[in-house]
């Protein structure tokens, strides 16, 4: 199994500059995660309101045609600058010390400072200009080679008919990139097209990926580095919003610290086993923290939607809202912070609420119940809405037990409604369905594999 080591990094805050708010966020409007999704009218306590992220979209100052720097490093009020609807204040952690550890306050990436702005339609010329700092980079022509952004303050915008192949950020020579973006035309809601797989360097900081579609394809020559969404080092903030993901294998294989995943959906696991080259399949996995996901949905057809994997390294936490989880081929949901294969780690901190949980589990499916605490000194879980089939967690006593089963402060009791695994799953919010995008050399989608099911 692949993970990166962890590099300390120390950046300068950037501050942030005004300019145009861009247009609301329309795909997570009025219904948030509905049809199943969480509580009728749009997501609950603050989530994304009738209008979506706000009027005004992504705030603090936005990024003009031109290139004048938004966002910031510092998120000391109550709302994440690249997504007000994500409360921060809600974290016990980004306010108080706890159960968790020390106090550790959620930063947020800055945006790119840009003072030129061109447009691509090779490779060869892409790699060029995003070797300028400052440039605002916009792609009008498809290709399906890889291409690499090697300096600092690039702002890539993927019009909406283009696809184009892997993404690097950082190179070999040049591998400590800072204040990059990728994004559609209009931040703040998916209006971009098409890449493969995007690939950060250890070093990396302050990225945002807002209103794209990933893939996985890329063209290593060594299948077992291609196939896979994201491929992320040791990155300090990031933000991927608005955007729809698939791979034939895994998703996210990540160290991303500081990292807030917000109205996103991802399809893991989209082909099988023999098609894909290796047989790892999860949603996001990540190795660092802390991490926060709202209002996504992270479905696939192996291995778990979400595993944060505890590496002794700092702030390892971990919070999710307002989301969805569907693991009904093998039934494995998430591992709050395990050791597997990494020493005797503990992760500081997880906590779970307001999602909603969709799982079946069989005999020789999965790893049994499909929610775990095995390595984490603290979590709970809270007000979410289990609906299981087979063997899967179906009643406040089963979740109990589980919480007991773990050394740390477990509390899983509050909230928590359990239903039968529906004829039909909800159908996708916010950006769309992912499973929409064709998956890269003629791969066949999958919605199971072997003997285990492959549900609703």
């Amino acid at each position: 199994m692949l993970r990166f080591p962890i590099v300390a990094v120390l950046v300068l805050l950037l501050a942030a500059c005004g300019g145009p708010t861009p247009a609301a966020d329309a795909g997570s409007a009025a219904g948030g995660n509905a049809a199943g999704g969480n509580v009728a009218g749009g997501n609950v306590a603050g989530g994304n309101a009738a209008g979506g992220n706000v009027a005004g979209g992504n705030t603090a100052g936005g990024n003009t045609a031109g290139g004048t720097a938004g966002g910031s490093s510092a998120t000391d009020g109550g709302a994440y600058p690249w997504y007000p609807s994500l409360n921060l204040t809600a974290i016990p952690w980004h306010t108080a010390a706890g159960p968790w550890g020390a106090r550790v306050t959620l930063q947020a990436p800055a945006a790119p400072v840009t003072t030129r702005m061109v447009s691509v339609s090779t490779p060869a010329a892409f790699n060029t200009e995003a070797q300028v700092a400052g440039t605002q980079v916009r792609v009008t022509a498809s290709w399906t080679n890889g291409v690499a952004i090697a300096a600092n303050d690039i702002d890539v915008i993927l019009e909406p008919q283009v696809s184009i192949g892997h993404l690097e950020i950082g190179t070999f020579s040049n591998p400590m990139v800072s204040r990059i973006r990728v994004r559609g035309p209009t931040p703040g809601q998916r209006s971009g097209g098409r890449l493969g797989q995007l690939r950060l360097r250890d070093g990396v900081t302050d990225v945002i990926v807002d209103g794209v579609d990933l893939n996985g394809a890329a063209n290593f020559g060594n299948p077992a580095e291609e196939n896979q969404a994201f491929r992320v080092g040791s990155v300090s903030r990031m933000a991927v919003l608005h955007c729809r993901v698939i791979a034939a294998g895994y998703t996210w294989l990540g160290s991303a610290s500081h990292l807030v995943i917000a109205n996103t959906n991802f399809f893991h696991g989209g082909a099988t086993r023999a098609a894909t080259g290796f047989v790892e399949g999860w949603g996001i996995r990540n190795t660092a923290g802390p991490m926060t996901i709202v209002d996504s949905r992270v479905q696939g057809t192996r291995y778990h939607n979400l595993r944060a994997q505890s590496v002794d390294g700092p702030a390892e936490l971990l919070y999710v809202t307002r989301s969805v989880f569907v693991g009904v081929a093998e039934g494995r949901t998430a591992w709050l912070w395990s050791n597997l294969n990494n020493g005797p780690f503990r992760g500081d901190g997880a906590i779970l609420e307001g999602n909603d949980i969709y799982s079946y589990t069989a005999p020789g499916c999965g790893f049994g119940p499909e929610i775990a605490a095995p390595d984490v000194q603290f979590s709970r879980l809270r007000n979410n809405r289990f609906f299981g089939g087979g063997s899967a967690v179906n009643s406040q006593t089963m979740l109990n037990g589980l919480a007991s089963s773990y050394v740390g402060d477990h509390d899983w009791s509050v909230g928590n409604t359990f239903a039968t695994l529906p004829a039909q799953l909800p159908a996708w919010a916010g950006p769309g369905d992912p499973t929409q995008i064709p998956l890269p050399n003629g791969l066949v989608r999958i919605t199971g594999e072997g003997t285990c099911p492959s549900g609703p």
